[in-house]
């Protein structure tokens, strides 16, 4: 007698997921969390960058966990006993302490949850989403379960559970990613200095963050279609927003604002990465989204590797109606949206203006992307911050006239203020010597759609040609106001 046999193929596909990669928090340190047994092992890679099996701190837990969430502020794993726990992580010293273990949803089993999600929203909430997975079922259910999260005067938190909402979604679920929408203007100042405990770390971030608008989240099923799910607490009922066609299941998907709509970015299991059902690329490794900003690695048969950055307050190259995919510039273009990078490597996180990449070789590298610090460098110009935009672009070797081209009228109205931050002689001499009449690539980068000097949109930057004369000259005056004997070398 014969009997039927079949044969099952696993396809694993790893992604990376860290505190950061949601991008809801102005000071997240990008913590990364991995599963040792019975041990977690976490690392803040804002603040250190340690390749596992290192770690800054190990977090024990009681059983191995099947599932794992990580937010700025907590760890969240549900365990094979069947028990979802929540870890408070203080953010000051990275001092991590369990807070509360509660019961699963009747009828769900922690072997069957997938897609786990967590959300700290700006009130005092913490949010968990998951999908549970019913055994011999044609469909899977959406859980949304609300904690009230307490601090005490001593640093010490208490999460309390609130509600538990379940949804019926109408067929088998391959992914899950929140909804966010942006609450500020992007368009102008994207960065501010925000206080730590270290100022060996500071850390920045987009002013005011993004928040939830409302509840929902972005599901998509084994048929390829995506939605975007408004979940109404009142009635366990689920509307659908938009519905994207992506065609075959993905690995990732993150909802972003782009151009004030937001849209649905994915990375299919063969590289092709799309926005909403337009294509960039087909030979994507990975993407990430930090800030104002879409990072994603592309393939291919070169040597290295190109690390391509884009603003998404501005279009990005997607395929036309033709379905012509487009043609993205290289590194020797001299453009600032692409950068070579190690071949193989893959982003794991960023942080503030650092980016976190896993080389082939397992090891973690930190680079600086010159468009991210550009950008930083600018708010802090246009506040007079003129101290900490010095040191980023002396670090950075960044164009020092930066300083007078951002906004001639300013700085020219600020100089003494200038000269008392930078206040020595060998920086201001740094300065000075930096001068050049003419407007570099760096300047032309923040404004729209110019190419050349005589298309620079302030008129004193683009009619001027004695700009090195008319600085020198204001400066000599603030030195002599200054009285310092010191600067008789300036």
């Amino acid at each position: 007698t014969s009997s039927k046999k079949s044969v099952g193929v696993y396809d694993f596909h790893w992604t990376y997921h860290t505190s950061a990669s949601n991008n809801i928090s102005e000071a997240d340190p990008c913590y990364v969390s991995s599963i040792d047994a019975e041990t977690l092992h976490v690392t803040p890679l804002g603040k250190m960058t340690l390749p596992p099996p290192m770690s800054l701190r190990q977090v024990p837990l009681s059983t191995t966990p099947t599932a794992l969430a990580c937010t700025k502020d907590f760890l969240v794993t549900i365990q094979s006993s069947n028990k979802l726990f929540v870890h408070a992580i203080n953010t000051e010293n990275d001092e991590i302490s369990e807070v509360g273990s509660f019961d699963l949803p009747d009828g769900v089993l922690g072997r069957n949850v997938h897609h786990f999600n967590a959300n700290v929203p700006p009130s005092n909430l913490l949010v968990i989403y998951f999908i549970n997975s019913v055994e011999d079922a044609t469909t899977d259910q959406l859980y949304e379960v609300k904690f009230d999260v307490e601090k005490a005067d001593d640093g010490k938190v208490t999460v309390s559970q609130r509600a538990t909402l379940k949804f019926d979604l109408r067929t088998k679920v391959t992914n899950l990613c929140l909804s966010f929408v942006s609450t500020i203007d992007r368009s102008n100042h994207f960065y501010k200095m925000l206080e730590t405990s270290s100022s060996q770390f500071p850390s920045f971030g987009p002013l005011g963050g993004n928040n939830l608008e409302k509840d929902g989240v972005w599901i998509q099923y084994f048929d390829g279609s995506a939605e975007r799910l408004s979940l109404n607490s009142e009635d366990s009922s689920i509307s659908v927003d938009t519905t994207v066609s992506l065609k075959k299941p993905v690995k990732q998907m993150m909802a972003v604002k782009n151009e004030d709509r937001e849209v649905l970015i994915s990375l299919g299991h063969t590289g092709v990465l799309m926005v909403d059902d337009k294509i960039i690329t087909n030979e994507a490794t990975s993407f990430a989204i930090h800030q104002n900003f879409l990072f994603f690695v592309n393939g291919g048969s070169q040597p290295y590797h190109a690390l391509y950055i884009y603003d998404l307050n501005k279009p990005l190259p997607v395929s036309g109606e033709d379905g012509k995919i487009p043609v993205l510039p290289v590194a020797e273009s001299g453009s600032f949206n692409v950068r070579n990078v190690e071949r193989g490597s893959r982003i794991v996180g960023a942080y503030g203006v650092k980016t976190f990449l896993q080389l082939p070789r397992g090891n973690l590298e930190t680079i600086y992307p010159r468009l991210v610090m550009l950008q930083l460098v600018k708010y802090q110009i246009e506040s007079l911050e003129y101290k900490a935009a010095f040191a980023l672009i002396r670090q950075h070797k960044l164009d020092m006239n930066l300083f007078y081209d951002i906004n001639p009228e300013k700085f020219m109205a600020n100089l003494g203020k200038f000269v008392s931050e930078i206040k020595k002689t060998d920086s201001l001499n740094l300065f000075i010597n930096a001068l050049v009449n003419e407007v570099g690539q760096e300047s032309l980068l923040f404004a729209e759609n110019v190419s050349t000097v005589e298309e620079y949109p302030n008129p004193l930057v683009r009619q001027e040609r004695n700009k090195v004369n008319i600085i020198c000259n204001a400066l000599r005056e603030e030195l002599i106001k200054a009285d310092e004997r010191g600067y008789v070398l300036s």
